[in-house]
């Protein structure tokens, strides 16, 4: 069976990414299992009796045929009490597992180099450029309490939100930096097992998407697949939409580093 990875920051379209990922029949991406509120890592700290690493438990993770069917039940079960289309999938039929998690992660479990020690494992790397519309996206989310639209009927009230300038600069440059430890951990993997994709040219046109399907899909050795995921964007693109006090964040950040992000 083949690995792979969905590396990436917060609000950078991984959601959209792993709903593309498994609507492929011959793909499963169990989403982001190292943080404390996933199932699966709430299960691995119940084995620190045992003392399992995090490496163990990850490559547990990606091996194992129990997880790959309990992930799936669960899955199935959730869509069941939705009202949604089950798409059950057999061991036999999927020719890579995955997972999708934040570099923060990596660098919180004190594992910053598992991927490179991993040959065995693709990484697909996924970050996104303009730091300022990562950090609106994220403030829109607190917001609104909504992580992703599930598909294209679904709505969100866009109510626009206020930046306060100063935590505005602290902010971008808390994500400046976390997008540097990010590229650093990709930097470490051997070229042949990456493939770069940022947030702007992934969801840069229809056939953009299009585009960059066809390269992951040929990336992870699975068949071409005409596939859609039902996520879609909760937050604007144009600042003045989603920010109350956009005349005062533009003249703020145009006198800094981050005017770029403008």
């Amino acid at each position: 069976m083949k690995k792979h990875i969905v590396f990436t920051l917060g609000r950078s379209g991984s959601n959209h990414l792993a709903n593309l990922l498994n609507a492929h029949p011959q793909v499963t991406n169990y989403g982001e299992i190292l943080g404390d509120w996933t199932v699966p890592y709430k299960l691995y700290k119940a084995t620190e009796p045992f003392n399992f690493s995090v490496p163990q438990y990850l490559d547990y993770i990606y091996s194992s045929q129990a997880i790959f069917y309990m992930a799936h039940a669960y899955s199935a079960l959730s869509h069941i009490q939705k009202a949604k289309p089950v798409n059950f999938k057999l061991w036999s039929q999927v020719e890579t597992t995955g997972v999708k998690d934040f570099s923060l992660n990596f660098i919180k479990r004190n594992i910053p180099s598992y991927l490179k020690d991993r040959e065995d494992i693709l990484v697909i790397n996924l970050y996104r450029e303009n730091q300022l519309k990562r950090l609106i996206s994220l403030k829109k989310m607190e917001a609104s309490g909504v992580i992703a639209l599930q598909n294209k009927h679904s709505q969100v009230k866009q109510q626009r939100i206020f930046l306060d300038p100063g935590e505005t600069i602290h902010d971008l440059q808390t994500f400046d930096m976390e997008l540097r430890q990010h590229q650093a951990l990709v930097e470490q993997i051997p070229e042949h097992r990456v493939l770069q994709i940022s947030y702007e040219d992934f969801f840069g046109s229809k056939e953009s998407q299009n585009h960059h399907r066809e390269k992951i899909f040929s990336f992870l050795g699975v068949s071409s697949f005409e596939v859609a995921s039902s996520h879609q964007k909760i937050t604007p693109d144009k600042l003045d939409y989603v920010v109350e006090n956009h005349e005062e964040i533009l003249d703020t950040l145009s006198k800094t580093e981050f005017a770029k992000y403008l």
